[in-house]
């Protein structure tokens, strides 16, 4: 933005006219009407009297807030990067030393409060670290909550203070600091997404309404399944709330081709190989880790960037590895079954040949 772009902006954001401005610099309205055009330049000594008639630093006259916006976006992809390979407390550092630079940036500050409540129980950290980062992550939503005016900060803010103080590991959990985030947010059907279903109207837009439809049965579908997923149940009980979450699936992706939700389905056929291993059977319990599995590796193995679904209910949608991050390095099928050889559910197969060559194989 060039310094008479800037000078129209700050003139028509505080309702100025061109004279008025003229008249208090003592000039022509024709000299401003000049710097605005980019057909002339203010003379260097009216520079800080513009600054000081607008209330901003020359700083921002000159617009030098540019550079800082390109540090922040630069920020944003190393920051994305990390994510997408699982190196979650590397992105931490980052965005620590982000706000150390740009203490007042809100966007740097809500990433930050991000950052520090997916630490908490992470597999490894101490405790004590949890509970550290937890608080420190309530100190800064709230910090952003009480000045911050921008609807999409404050959103994701409200969402990740509602999830620490809900969580009875974190250390800072409080029902009804929990409940009383969960108020502040909006109403799912005045959200964005689903307002778009329906804001294209013109024949180059419905296409882009149709896949935002498309989107959200994506989202909500996985929603609903996950929530089907009941620990309070009996194993039996379980297993037919997760075959019923799996057919559900099978209907709407009935090609296979899950492409980002396969990460959803090994979490699914993982779940019911609890179940039958609680019940200690055996064959079933194999056969649900051997589904868990192939999802997983389907889960790795789904193309970098970009890529459609094929089933006729979801065509438009689009998975994008690139949006993607994760609390793991390595693959997911590591992940998968790092925590398969832990779980507690499967103690009745740890002499199984089947189980042990499903843990080795590649």
């Amino acid at each position: 933005m060039t310094i008479g772009e800037k000078i129209k902006s700050l003139r028509l954001a505080q309702n100025v006219t061109q004279e008025k401005l003229a008249e208090y610099l003592n000039i022509s309205y024709q000299s401003v009407s000049k710097w605005e055009n980019n057909n002339a330049l203010p003379d260097i000594s009216l520079i800080v009297p513009i600054a000081n008639f607008f209330g901003v630093t020359t700083d921002e006259l000159f617009d030098r807030n540019a550079s800082a916006e390109a540090e922040i976006e630069e920020y944003d992809r190393r920051a994305h990067e990390l994510k997408n390979r699982g190196e979650r407390l590397e992105t931490l550092a980052l965005w620590r030393e982000a706000v150390q630079k740009y203490p007042n940036n809100y966007h740097c500050l809500c990433e930050l409060t991000a950052e520090l409540a997916s630490t908490v129980n992470m597999p490894g950290a101490d405790p004590k670290t949890w509970k550290k980062n937890a608080e420190e992550a309530v100190s800064v939503g709230e910090r952003i909550l009480r000045d911050c005016t921008d609807g999409k900060i404050r959103e994701k803010v409200i969402a990740e203070l509602m999830y620490l103080c809900a969580n009875p590991q974190s250390g800072v959990a409080d029902e009804e600091k929990s409940v009383a985030y969960a108020k502040m947010a909006g109403c799912v059907w005045y959200s964005s997404e689903i307002l778009l279903e329906q804001a294209y109207y013109t024949e180059e837009g419905i296409p882009k309404g149709l896949r935002q439809q498309q989107e959200n049965m994506l989202t909500f579908l996985e929603s609903i399944t996950r929530n089907m997923i009941r620990v309070d149940l009996a194993p039996e009980e379980q297993i037919f709330f997760l075959k019923g979450a799996l057919k559900l699936w099978e209907t709407v992706i009935y090609d296979g081709n899950y492409l980002f939700y396969h990460h959803t389905i090994s979490y699914l056929w993982n779940w019911m190989a609890r179940a039958y291993g609680e019940l200690g059977d055996r064959e079933n319990a194999v056969a649900a880790l051997e589904k868990c599995l192939y999802h997983a590796r389907a889960a790795d193995a789904v193309p970098k960037g970009e890529s459609h679904f094929t089933s006729a209910y979801v065509n438009l949608a689009v998975s994008d590895t690139r949006a993607s991050t994760r609390n793991y390095t390595g693959t997911y099928e590591d992940a998968v079954k790092n925590g398969l050889r832990e779980n507690w559910a499967f103690a009745s197969l740890r002499d199984d040949p089947a189980f042990h060559a499903l843990m080795e194989e590649d």
